[in-house]
């Protein structure tokens, strides 16, 4: 076999301009039956309305003024036309349903191409039903919401997806219903490109693609009654894309779309197919992914690997999945080299928000467990979703004052304190049945209502013993009980700095990070040689929880990037029990103070002590307000691309 067109046939590049182009693309890339297979679509179409015509009495091109109003005569009048244009199509869908899906008053239809517009929508519909595997239109419109118009769309019709294929030959092959091994991929590109662009040998062309690419989806073998394709691996670069600002986490995906390379920064997306994977099986698959593709610390993930993994562990069969108990998924999640840690809104109510954002802004993969009480199909009961971000936008300063919960002040001071978590309400959610980064608001979750969430799992690392909780707790400890309260007091009052309630309160923002990019972040915006020779020797674990101070009217300029007034360096490796023991390292305007991995707490609370005589504490040069540690979350803007911005 020598004919190069055989192979062309494997590929199509695929230019849509606008929502009119859908119907047309489904039934390109569907799976056709044989005896449609060389049917020419447009042709059809010009002979039914022809026909439709030729029925009503009517000349093509003029007014369709009098086009029956009764509903039993179009329908019979268009299924004629169809069924004597193109065989056996009326018996396998429903003409007189799908034109209840089609949005037109025939009594209202007044000029003869908006009528061939319907019956071109209609025709491709009623064609679209009749294939073997087809990508639903909702779907679709979601994922082209997304990408905007013109798109640019390479059909691979031949994919072998590594994921689809475990799954295959670990179940699929043993079932008696014939599921095909190969998959569907759909690359997309902004903007209009044809062949010479795809196959040409130049550099520029590599260039422009490659700024162009927005991402790929992967189509799976169809499990569903309608015929209707699944949904796999997703990954967008939601720079490319069409969602709001947000700070989210992603990592660097490669791809080979008709022998091109192409990159992009995403965070991984896969849809549940009913039989080796449910959502917590989708959600766990898309944390290992990302996690392994982005640490040498984690490994990539299969379904198999999760049926493995918990075989010795259930007394039920894994498959079909019919979800992951609470235990189960932790469990998998401690195999695979984390130490997970459990939250729920029954042990800590109304301060759960407190701790899942904590772990946001600590770019920790949180998964939530959804429940819907009030659910009477057991499909929709339960859910599981995974959040990687949230929005950028913050609540005003008035709202967060309304919620008694958010604020405290400080003890002996006339100082007030807010948790940033209370300034966010948005989420960046990946929910299988939503299109990928989704923003919801907290507690709105899932796409089905009265869904709500009654706990969360933190996929934590290893070494990592003190939790969001606890840092809480060290934190208070030491403003409470430690000097702390005093302390910032006198800092503030020294340089004259005043956070009241009522319109400049002091923000505390709770993270944990590695100490490499932390020290790395402060000497690279230091101020001074002081804060570079600190940054750049002080001894910290591998991990660190850190708690910044932060001036609120800074904070809420969105142009002054420097709020930062102090911070508190806490051991992530210590127990809550040691409390000021866990402090590594303060500091509070100009002034500093640090222990080594040999000594107390009690070598910073002699520091501490010194304050009280302000002319005995060393004339370091530390400037403030200095810049947020913002190396967790980037900054995603709309139609721009990922900048490492404050959060």
């Amino acid at each position: 076999m020598n004919d190069l067109n055989i192979l062309n046939n494997n590929t199509d590049i695929l230019v849509l301009d606008s929502e009119d182009d859908i119907y047309q693309f489904i039934w390109t890339i569907s799976d056709k039956p044989s005896i449609y297979q060389g049917l020419n679509v447009e042709l059809a179409i010009k002979e039914i309305i022809q026909k439709i015509q030729s029925k009503i009495g009517k000349k093509e091109n003029e007014l369709v003024e009098q086009l029956p109003t009764n509903k039993e005569t179009i329908v019979k009048i268009i299924s004629y036309a169809i069924d004597d244009t193109i065989p056996d199509l009326t018996l396998l869908c429903d003409v007189s349903q799908l034109i209840e899906t089609i949005p037109l008053q025939f009594e209202e239809c007044n000029f003869f191409d908006e009528f061939s517009f319907f019956i071109k929508r209609l025709v491709y519909k009623a064609l679209i039903n009749a294939t073997l595997n087809h990508i639903s239109e909702y779907d679709l419109q979601q994922i082209l919401s997304l990408t905007g118009f013109p798109v640019t769309v390479v059909f691979e019709r031949y994919y072998c997806d590594k994921v689809h294929r475990d799954s295959y030959y670990n179940y699929f092959s043993r079932m008696f219903r014939d599921i095909n091994r190969n998959c569907h991929r759909l690359s997309f590109f902004k903007g209009e490109f044809d062949l010479d662009a795809f196959y040409g040998v130049y550099d520029s062309d590599d260039t422009q693609l490659q700024l162009a690419f927005m991402g790929c989806m992967v189509l799976t073998a169809s499990f569903d009654l309608n015929n209707q394709t699944s949904i796999g691996r997703v990954f967008f670069d939601p720079c490319k894309i069409n969602i709001p600002d947000c700070y989210i986490r992603t990592t660097r995906f490669s791809f080979c779309v008709l022998g091109r390379k192409f990159e992009l920064e995403a965070y991984p997306f896969i849809r549940q197919n009913l039989v080796s994977m449910s959502c917590s099986e989708s959600s766990l698959w898309n944390i290992l992914e990302y996690f392994g593709n982005k640490y040498s610390d984690y490994k990539r993930l299969l379904p198999s690997d999760i049926i493995d993994c918990l075989d010795d562990y259930n007394e039920e069969r894994m498959i079909p999945s019919s979800g992951l108990e609470n235990s189960s998924f932790s469990a998998v999640l401690k195999h695979f080299g984390f130490e997970p840690k459990q939250y729920t809104e029954d042990q800590y109510h109304e301060k759960l928000k407190k701790f899942f954002h904590r772990y946001i802004e600590s770019a920790v993969i949180v998964a939530m467990e959804l429940i819907n009480p009030d659910s009477e199909d057991s499909s929709q009961d339960s859910h599981s979703v995974v959040c990687i971000g949230h929005a950028k936008e913050r609540v005003s300063l008035n709202l967060v004052l309304q919620d008694e919960i958010c604020f405290d002040k400080l003890p002996k001071t006339s100082f007030c304190v807010l948790d940033s978590s209370c300034f966010y309400k948005d989420y960046v959610i990946i929910d299988d049945n939503q299109v990928p980064y989704i923003i919801n608001e907290y507690g709105a979750f899932s796409a089905f209502k009265n869904m709500k969430m009654i706990g969360f799992t933190a996929p934590i690392y290893k070494h990592v013993y003190l939790d969001a909780v606890d840092v809480e707790l060290v934190v208070k400890s030491f403003l409470d009980s430690a000097g702390g309260a005093l302390l910032i007091n006198a800092m503030f009052d020294k340089h004259g700095i005043k956070n009241n309630a009522d319109d400049n309160p002091l923000v505390l923002r709770y993270f944990l990070t590695t100490s490499r990019n932390f020290k790395r972040h402060r000497f690279s915006t230091s101020q001074s040689l002081d804060e570079r020779i600190f940054y750049s020797n002080i001894i910290f674990p591998k991990m660190i929880w850190v708690c910044e101070l932060i001036d609120y009217s800074l904070y809420t300029r969105q142009s002054v990037e420097k709020c930062v007034l102090g911070e508190i360096v806490i051991d992530s490796t210590a127990v809550k029990s040691e409390l000021f023991n866990s402090i590594l390292s303060l500091r509070i305007c100009d002034f500093i103070s640090f222990r080594t991995p040999q000594e107390t707490y009690d070598s910073i609370r002699r520091d501490i002590s010194a304050t009280h005589d302000l002319q005995s504490i060393p004339n370091y040069e530390f400037i403030f307000p200095y810049k947020m540690y913002s190396n967790n979350l980037k900054l995603n803007k709309k139609g721009g691309s990922q900048a490492n911005e404050d959060s």
